[in-house]
Parts: structure tokens; C-alpha cells; sequence
């Protein structure tokens, strides 16, 4: 569902709307987190609406179509935004967001899965023809190399989008009512809603795009990228190398999850105000020295 600041406005007005996610034919599709376990002998997924949609996440852009993106809120520098899993909360920059959220399908996702096997990734699209599902844009998590990058083509980003349409289309009727943002739980391969066997991701979703966009519990941290159905992508969050971003991945924008504290993170770089430097003691000498032979000067001027 989304969340912007006039929505924000009215919900602290007139209280909780009702839950949807915002499907990817609808132009603004919601971002979602989604994570599984489909190795061994205990196998689960959950889905978890994380309150955005793909525009607050879309950074600068000239696209082949002709539309231009402004760039989105979260795609600005200095942006920090958590999940909090256990209390249920977003906060952007330090400010709880006043929404209901139920996020408790991932805690029981988590103490289910076996951790050196969930698989976990960010995933929203926005789709310009809902009758071909062509894609406009696909979000994806991953930390491509350049090598990979040249390598996708718009037939890739093209499969990962309209695979998010039919998938969005389960989980709009899964995730709980009654809350602004929800989850959903299946504790087994066999349960409604298990991701890998869901329409719109049996195909993989992984294989639609020419990196692993989906990351290891264990690696904990990925960027974030927007691709366009002509092949294109620009990592969301990016800023110039040095600006402040050594704790991030590859200076660019960074999801991270916290298995331990239940907690997913996202953060872009920042810019640290430059300090003026002190002078040195030699340079307020110097200073006096200029003063001392101004004044001499003014006085001799003013004698004649």
C-alpha cells in the first residue's frame, strides 16, 4: 500500500485503510519483501507488503518509452528507513510512520526456516500494458557485476515484470485485512501462497534476471536496482564514491536484513558537511603581522 505523506496525513485523521497491495498493472505496484526456505526437509516462505511503491524507490531516469522519472523519496541521500519486524513499525529518517502494520508471518517464517537456506530479496514492478504484461520497470535486489550488467538484455527485464503481476495478484488476497501493511505465512511447500511454487515466481525468478537477485541470509546486504523493460538498469540509491558510504555495498543504496533482530533496513550514502579547517598559529601570525603593517601604514598616511 502506498504510503506518502498526504496518505500519511489522512490516516492519522481518519485511522487504519483498508489492506491492499497496489498490483503492478496499476502503474505504482507495491515493494515487497519475500524470502524462503525450499531446501531440505523443512520448507517455508513468507511475503511481507513493506508500505512503498516502485515510484518512491525510482531514482532519476530517461526512459526508451519517453517517460521521465523524477527521483523517488527513498533514492535521495541522507534516507534511512527500518522495519521493525517484532513491534510492527516503519521508520523513515527517525520518524515512526503513524500506519498499522502486521508483520508477524516473518518471525514465524524465521523460526521455521533453516537459516543457511533462506533466500531473501526485494520485488515490486510497474507494468505500461497490462494486457501483454509488458514491463516498465522491475525492482530487484542483487549486486551484479559489470560483466553481468552487459549482459541483460530487455527480454530478461521484460520476464521479471510480468512475473510480478500474477504473483502480486496471489498475495493481494493472502495478506491479513484490517492493516495498512501486512504479511503472510506459509509454513510449508504445500501451503497456499509457498513462493517458489506461486504463480509468477515457478519460473524463477532468478532466471529472468543475469544475476542471483535473490541473496543469502548469511550475506545479510544487497543494493537495490530498477530495470527497464529495453534492458537498462540504475542502481537506486547510488551517489558518488566517497561521499560517506563505506558501510554500505558498493557506495550505492543498501537493503540489509537482520535475521537476529528481526529487522530489515534500508539506507542511501550521505554527504558529511565540510568542517572549515583551524588555522594554523603560523597563519594567525601572519594575520597580525598584515594588521600591524596596515595600521603603520594608516597612521603614516593620516601624519602627512
Amino acid at each position: 500500500m502506498k504510503l506518502n505523506l498526504i496518505a500519511l496525513a489522512a490516516l492519522a485523521a481518519s485511522g487504519a485503510a483498508q489492506a491492499s497491495l497496489d498490483l503492478p498493472s496499476s502503474y505504482n505496484g507495491s515493494v515487497a519483501f519475500i524470502a524462503y526456505d525450499n531446501t531440505g526437509a523443512s520448507k517455508s516462505s513468507v511475503f511481507v507488503d513493506l508500505g512503498f511503491n516502485i515510484y518512491d524507490f525510482a531514482p532519476a531516469a530517461n526512459l526508451s518509452n519517453g517517460q521521465t522519472l523524477t527521483e523517488g523519496l527513498l533514492a535521495k541521500k541522507n534516507t534511512s528507513v527500518v522495519w521493525d519486524f517484532n513491534n510492527n513499525t516503519i521508520t523513515l529518517n527517525g520518524t515512526v510512520r503513524s500506519v498499522t502494520n502486521n508483520f508477524s508471518a516473518v518471525a514465524s517464517f524465521l523460526s521455521t526456516a533453516d537459516a543457511s537456506d533462506v533466500r531473501w530479496g526485494i520485488a515490486g514492478a510497474s507494468l505500461f500494458n497490462s494486457a501483454t504484461q509488458e514491463s516498465l520497470l522491475t525492482l530487484a535486489t542483487g549486486t551484479p557485476s559489470n560483466a553481468q550488467l552487459n549482459v541483460q538484455d530487455a527480454t530478461t527485464t521484460s520476464d521479471a515484470g510480468s512475473l510480478a503481476e500474477p504473483l502480486f495478484k496471489t498475495y493481494a488476497g493472502l495478506v491479513q485485512p484490517g492493516v495498512d501493511n501486512g504479511s503472510y505465512f506459509a509454513p510449508t511447500s504445500g501451503s497456499v501462497g509457498f513462493l517458489p511454487s506461486t504463480a509468477g515466481f515457478n519460473t524463477n525468478w532468478n532466471n529472468n534476471l543475469r544475476w542471483a537477485s535473490m541473496v543469502s541470509l548469511a550475506v545479510g546486504a544487497t543494493n537495490l536496482w530498477l530495470l527497464d523493460g529495453e534492458g537498462d538498469e540504475w542502481a537506486v540509491g547510488a551517489q558518488p564514491n566517497g561521499e560517506n558510504a563505506a558501510n554500505l555495498v558498493r557506495e550505492k543504496g543498501t537493503f540489509r536484513f537482520d535475521a537476529a533482530a528481526n529487522k530489515l533496513s534500508w539506507e542511501t550514502p550521505y554527504f558529511t558537511p565540510s568542517t572549515p579547517a583551524v588555522p594554523e598559529p603560523s597563519t594567525y601570525a601572519l594575520a597580525l603581522v598584515g594588521l600591524a603593517v596596515a595600521g603603520i601604514a594608516a597612521r603614516r598616511r593620516r601624519a602627512v
